[in-house]
């Protein structure tokens, strides 16, 4: 007998891509929202001065014309503008594709369209957070960082499999899809007629 497919035993590459694109899209938009939130609030109030906390972390009021921590703050604000927006469209991209797992890939994309969307203004972001030690950031650089961080706890080791990010160490690294198993087919009951000549 031949063995019969039911639509719930086939796979659908499709809506498994779907589901990854929009927990990646929601990720993003709430890290661009809280961001958002953040520094209106920290322009709000942080513009008479520093606010000391309790502890190694500062509130303090920056603004940043560099690309990230201060880095690249002597270029033209046009060519950092560029750069940045480049950088987050390849992202997206890659994201897009399922290149990142969704929550990681959510938070890249969305820290940097959140400074990229900050920066469009006058070329420069809000920064907030001040360590003393280290050049103050703001939101949008947490998510970046703790996204970067998250893929690289789950790319080793990696697979693709149709486009879209494998975190299963032990998926199979062919990219093929499974096929199905055909069951053999009946054998004929009838004779041979060669062998079963009657004389």
């Amino acid at each position: 007998m031949l063995n019969r497919f039911s639509a719930s035993d086939v796979s659908t590459p499709t809506s498994d891509r779907l589901d990854f694109r929009w927990t990646a899209l929601v990720v993003a938009i709430a890290a661009i929202a809280l961001d958002a939130a953040v520094k209106t609030l920290a322009v709000s109030r942080l513009t008479d001065g520093a606010l000391d906390l309790p502890g190694p972390l500062d509130l303090r009021l920056a603004m940043n014309s560099g690309i990230a921590f201060g880095i690249g703050s002597g270029l033209p604000g046009w060519m950092v503008v560029s750069a940045t927006a480049a950088v987050t469209i390849l992202l997206s991209v890659v994201v897009w594709r399922g290149g990142f797992p969704p929550l990681a890939g959510g938070l890249v994309v969305g820290g940097a369209l959140a400074n990229v969307v900050d920066r469009v203004g006058d070329g420069t972001v809000v920064d907030v957070f001040d360590l003393g030690w280290w050049p103050t950031f703001n939101l949008a650089d947490v998510w970046i960082t703790v996204g970067i961080g998250l893929i690289l706890l789950t790319a080793s080791p990696r697979s693709f499999t149709g486009g879209t990010f494998e975190r299963n160490a032990g998926a199979s690294h062919s990219g093929q899809q499974p096929t199905r198993k055909e069951s053999p087919s009946p054998q004929s009951d009838e004779p041979d007629n060669a062998h079963t000549r009657r004389s």
